[in-house]
């Protein structure tokens, strides 16, 4: 009965230690003639091999279509936490995809694949042969423009002071006391082959720094949009560009911008040319990534250190986990490390084996994703840490620290959530060997710390944490002073990436996006919004929730506010997942403005994009004009291209 026969092609990699032999002898890739009955049979006596099946008779699939199947599918044709599905990877080059798997993002999956298999799969998911695409911009160059040194860097990184208040006023923006009532589109610049936005813009000399997807830095001219230079980082600039102050009247100083990139670079270059002074990479660890902007004050450059380990950690057969947060201190012009203090304070050591008989570590984690918030007052900064990857669980984890300047020496913890061990193996649709137990619910301080002060003059550390659970603490002795559950929390948040604050009032985006793949029963209703408090007491001022579903039935689409806001002047400015931008009074919080950035826009190169979900990093002023990057094709969100630049009607 021949018509009852098939072939099963078990694709092995690194995963199978129980056929370590048998790949010595026939290579990477196994096909056995079997009963079709005996098909589903394979799968139990193997649950660590990917198998492919095919009934004899039918062509073999292609060649990278049969990578994807085998190697890929089991994350990328699921909604998993950061694995942007299928239909967003179709939208990036076949280079991208080689990139992301050589040394980017994947590169510890891509370890397992061929330089050939590499290719083929980009080719096959892209739909374009290696070197077919443009991705260049097409930006018209800058003539006649040069940097000027009469014009200081334009806030202090991410979070725009210091104390990542997220606040500037009408003036330092440039705009009419109630322009943010009346915005319209002055222009856009159009990034192909890109599906998310993620380094906020930066400005000194009149020009406009950013990173994008692929790499690249541009500086352009804020006022025009056009080319003065750009640089290739090795991969994805996630973080914004951080420019080093200078007196003024020093036509001399060769200012400095910062950045990382997501496989642990930090880069130093001349803010005039681009020309690269210094490259170091001061994690030793492979999975180590910069994803928080760098700070600069004194020379120094203050660095936080995450990773995508807890990704890897997916695969059965990854010796999960070693990694270990981390913040650094670097010289300005040289890059040289100073210190580096880890947030976990023993090495990780082997705890014992998986279910599959892979070496387990620990403890790891406690990774710092956001950018720091520093107190000049106190000599000291604040950043806050992620989950435990692997256990035995530390106090360091889902906490907020403070650390000396000069030394790096921790000052003081307060953990908000303890016993949190988790990583992607603990997915309900990808769950795996390397989730540890008891398993934890994921409850990372992702958002940037905000230092800010009260009505009674006492300052104030403000966190916001994926529970949904915003913080008050002490900043002296890292003690709570108060905290309010605003909303339900998840892996997707709660509270995300970010806070701001002016006038003793600390404004609170909420996601609480359900999430399919979120182990976490919900057993609260979600309160996707803007939420105002006042700083002393953590009491709600005014709050705005996202009621109206404006989505539409749009796949990747989630009313929730995952982005930081912006405060400009008597208003607050911030996108959501949505891909609305809105407006709202600072004091009363009536929503005086919005716009929907999804839409299709033609930008100044003559490219047509759209933006997307917002998420990362928020709006910023500038020149009488604000400026919004908008797309976010990660953790399941809507992919988008562009850099709105928004003027007053």
């Amino acid at each position: 009965m021949e018509g009852l026969k098939g072939e099963v092609t078990f694709t092995m990699g690194e995963s199978s230690r129980l056929l370590t032999a048998c790949r010595n002898l026939v290579g990477d890739v196994i096909t056995i003639r079997v009963p079709m009955i005996l098909f589903g049979m394979f799968g139990g006596w193997f649950p660590s091999l990917q198998a492919q099946t095919h009934l004899m008779g039918e062509p073999p699939l292609p060649f990278g279509q049969e990578v994807y199947q085998s190697y890929c599918a089991g994350c990328h044709g699921k909604r998993m936490p950061r694995a942007p599905h299928v239909s967003l990877l179709q939208k990036m080059t076949a280079e991208s995809v080689v990139s992301a798997l050589s040394q980017g993002v994947m590169q510890e999956q891509g370890k397992s694949l061929s330089e050939k298999q590499r290719q083929a799969v980009a080719e096959y998911l892209s739909g374009r042969r290696i070197g077919e695409a443009n991705i260049d911009p097409q930006l018209p160059s800058c003539n006649g423009f040069a940097f000027d040194r009469s014009i200081q860097p334009h806030a202090r990184g991410w979070g725009l002071d210091y104390k990542n208040t997220r606040f500037q006023t009408m003036t330092q923006a440039g705009l009419g006391e109630t322009a943010l009532e009346r915005l319209e589109i002055a222009w856009s610049i159009t990034f192909p082959y890109t599906i998310q936005m993620r380094s906020q813009p930066a400005f000194a000399g009149g020009f406009l720094y950013m990173g994008t997807q692929n790499g690249t830095v541009y500086a352009l001219d804020a006022e025009t949009g056009c080319l003065h230079w750009k640089f290739n980082a090795i991969s994805e600039v996630r973080t914004s560009i951080t420019v080093s102050p200078w007196a003024e009247g020093d036509s001399d100083m060769e200012p400095v911008i910062v950045f990382g990139d997501y496989v642990g670079n930090i880069y130093g270059l001349s803010a005039v040319s681009g020309k690269m002074i210094w490259k170091v990479r001061p994690h030793e660890h492979p999975h180590a990534a910069i994803t928080g902007s760098p700070r600069i004050l004194n020379n120094r450059v203050f660095v936080s250190v995450s990773s995508h380990e807890d990704v890897s950690a997916a695969r059965e057969d990854y010796p999960c986990c070693t990694f270990q947060g981390a913040v650094a201190s670097l010289d300005l012009h040289t890059g040289k490390t100073i210190w580096l203090t880890r947030t976990i304070a023993e090495k990780p050591i082997v705890r014992g084996l998986s279910a599959v008989g892979t070496e387990k570590y620990g403890s790891a984690g406690a990774s710092v994703w956001n950018s720091p918030s520093i107190d000049t007052k106190r000599n000291q900064l604040y950043v806050g840490t992620g989950d435990n990857y692997a256990g035995p669980a530390t106090p360091t984890s889902d906490s907020v620290i403070a650390m000396d300047l000069d030394s790096g020496k921790i000052n003081w913890v307060y953990q908000a959530t303890e016993g949190d061990l988790w990583n992607t193996a603990c997915m309900v649709d990808f769950r795996g060997p390397n989730c540890p137990e008891p398993e934890g619910p994921d409850y990372d301080i992702g958002a940037g710390i905000v230092l800010a002060s009260g009505s009674s003059g006492r300052d104030m550390i403000i966190a916001g944490q994926k529970s949904g659970i915003a913080y008050g603490i002490d900043p002296d002795r890292g003690e709570l002073v108060w905290k309010n559950e605003l909303g339900r929390g998840g892996i997707q948040g709660g509270i995300h990436f970010g806070l701001a604050a002016a006038d003793a009032t600390v404004f609170v985006p909420v996601s609480d996006m359900e999430y399919s793949g979120d182990a976490a029963v919900y057993t609260k209703s979600p309160r996707p919004g803007l939420y105002a408090l006042d700083v002393d007491s953590g009491k709600i001022k005014w709050s705005w929730e996202a009621t109206e579903d404006l989505c539409n039935g749009r796949e990747y689409c989630d009313p929730g506010i995952s982005a930081p806001p912006t405060v400009i002047g008597n208003y607050v400015i911030v996108g959501a997942l949505d891909g609305w931008l809105r407006v709202h009074h600072r004091t009363s919080g009536k929503l005086v403005w919005s716009m929907d950035t999804t839409r299709e826009l033609t930008g100044i190169n003559n490219i047509k994009g759209n933006g997307g979900s917002m998420n990362g990093v928020g709006p910023i002023a500038y020149g009488g004009r604000i400026y919004v990057p908008s797309g976010y094709a990660f953790a399941g969100h809507m992919p988008g291209n562009v850099l709105i630049v928004l003027k007053e009607k």
